[in-house]
């Protein structure tokens, strides 16, 4: 911790002083569509992180005024390092990431999380299984859809998200060649509910599920 009385280094100036933040353990500034906006949170999967299931990591995300901008995605338990630049191409572990090629709804793989909505769950998870091939929920909406940008997944279902959740992840799935709209097919914003990310290719089936 930097000494009380020691002042910072020129070198360890803030290089965006302006910037705001959101995030889900100290909240959100007052912003303008202007703003450049890191939106950090610290743990997500939190009950993983506190049973022992490895899936859990840290997101930072830094949006402007188009959206996703920078994201950083690490599981340090996996030792996962998702990266991504707005048209600079996705990373996992400094090696670029592409999504799946699936087009076929009954051969593919993702996932679907409900926050703690159980009733989304018991109205909505019924009639995904009956459609998908497999379908997991692991406790982690920003893991899951940064395996849909490596190619892990070929989807994620996310009800009842915040934007800390995503604001990371939405642009890996992107950049990696992937689409991340809401469930009614429009674009996220930072008060988007819900979420779904694919390989693009599938989308508008998966949308179709959920309509």
């Amino acid at each position: 911790r930097r000494h009380p009385n020691r002042r910072p280094s020129k070198e360890k100036e803030l290089k965006f002083p302006e910037s705001k933040f959101i995030g889900e353990e100290f909240g959100k500034d007052n912003l303008s569509s202007s703003d450049l906006v890191w939106i950090i949170d610290p743990i997500d999967g939190t009950t993983n992180f506190i049973q022992g299931v490895p899936i859990c990591c840290i997101s930072i995300g830094l949006w402007d005024s188009k959206g996703p901008l920078v994201a950083v995605v690490y599981s340090p338990i996996l030792n996962y390092l998702f990266t991504a630049e707005r048209g600079k191409g996705a990373f996992l572990n400094n090696k670029k990431i592409h999504v799946s090629n699936k087009q076929q709804i009954i051969n593919s793989f993702g996932g679907y999380g409900w926050g703690r909505d159980v009733n989304n769950a018991a109205t909505e998870f019924p009639k995904l299984i009956k459609q998908l091939n497999k379908v997991r929920t692991i406790g982690s909406s920003t893991m899951e859809m940064a395996f849909v940008g490596a190619g892990i997944y070929d989807f994620h279902f996310q009800a009842k998200i915040k934007i800390w959740d995503f604001a990371a992840s939405i642009l890996l799935v992107q950049e990696a060649g992937g689409k991340v709209t809401d469930w009614q097919g429009k674009p996220v914003t930072i008060n988007t509910k819900n979420v779904i990310a694919s390989n693009g290719k599938i989308h508008k089936k998966l949308l179709a599920m959920v309509s």
